[in-house]
């Protein structure tokens, strides 16, 4: 079977006001769950339905909350919470057996004069690409990493000396190191035994 083009497969069918059916492309393909950006682009049109022809989408957030179904069709309802002066706000739930699978909240914007910004003047400022880097020892300090080990408020590195965790200066420990053996599974087994 041939593969629906973007248009086709984000059709709506207009079931009542602010109530839609869109079908999932998803059963000739093969897939076992509906993909999720046809989910949210279905409701982004649906949203799209239900606000005056002049404005377009400004922002929208989308929830997953549940798999979708690819043998089952999707309703999207779709609530105006607010129409404005040049924003609209709507809440659309796409719905499979019941269960809102996905939520989204979309906000449209009707075009509109804006102000004009100049650019801020260089004031004789040389070319980024001329200066040339210098080492700053107060913006980056680089360290060596190691692993540690964490028990009882003590850490010890690969390198087997014992150090408290808050090694500042003048800094003195209430419990005393931690003794180390050899080996690394040594700690595990004379704490559990």
């Amino acid at each position: 079977m041939a593969r629906k083009d973007l248009a086709t497969l984000l059709e709506l069918e207009a079931l009542d006001r602010d109530l839609f059916r869109g079908e999932p492309d998803g059963a000739e393909t093969g897939r076992y769950a509906l993909y999720g950006g046809q989910v949210a682009a279905q409701s982004l049109r649906a949203a799209g339905e239900t606000v005056p022809p002049d404005r377009v989408p400004h922002s929208l957030h989308g929830y997953f909350l549940r798999r979708g179904r690819v043998d089952r069709s999707i309703i999207f309802r779709v609530d105006r919470d607010r129409d404005g002066g040049s924003f609209s706000a709507r809440h659309v739930s796409a719905i499979q057996d019941g269960e809102v699978i996905f939520s989204m909240l979309a906000s449209f914007h009707a075009p509109e004069e804006s102000g004009t910004y100049d650019a801020v003047a260089t004031r004789g400022a040389p070319d980024p690409e001329s200066i040339t880097g210098r080492p700053s020892p107060v913006l980056v300090e680089v360290r060596e990493v190691v692993p540690t080990r964490v028990a009882d408020g003590q850490f010890s590195c690969d390198t087997g000396l014992s150090k408290t965790c808050c090694a500042r200066p003048g800094f003195r420990s209430r419990t005393p190191p931690i003794p180390r053996t050899a080996g690394p599974e040594s700690s595990f087994a004379s704490a559990t035994t």
